[in-house]
């Protein structure tokens, strides 16, 4: 399942799952066509990837006083706390497989 963040003040990603924040907004068509890619990222990768979808209009104050987002949709992936990547524009379902993919083998090869 997405979690649709509003109002938020920060995160907690102190976890050990990795977490893709997406930040988006209602009005960016390439934003829209991106939901329905994380939420089959969010089901299927339910056991080790958190989705967040971060609305910048409704989350404008947190938003600009955590993040500097140039353009939506931007795509941070972020593993035990820290930012491990992060990607702005649209991405196929491929894509982010494959990073998710390669987040979870550098994990692995490092522990």
């Amino acid at each position: 399942m997405m979690i649709n963040l509003e109002g938020i003040e920060k995160f907690d990603l102190n976890n050990k799952k990795i977490s893709i924040i997406c930040f988006t907004a209602k009005w960016c068509g390439p934003c829209n066509h991106m939901k329905p890619i994380m939420e089959e990222i969010s089901e299927e990768y339910k056991d080790t990837v958190d989705v967040y979808n971060v609305d910048v209009d409704v989350n404008k104050k947190f938003v600009d006083s955590s993040f500097h987002i140039p353009v939506v949709p931007a795509f941070y992936f972020v593993k035990n706390e820290t930012l491990v990547m992060n990607k702005e524009g649209s991405l196929s379902k491929e894509q982010i497989i494959d990073i998710i993919k390669e987040i979870e083998n550098y994990d692995r090869n490092n522990k």
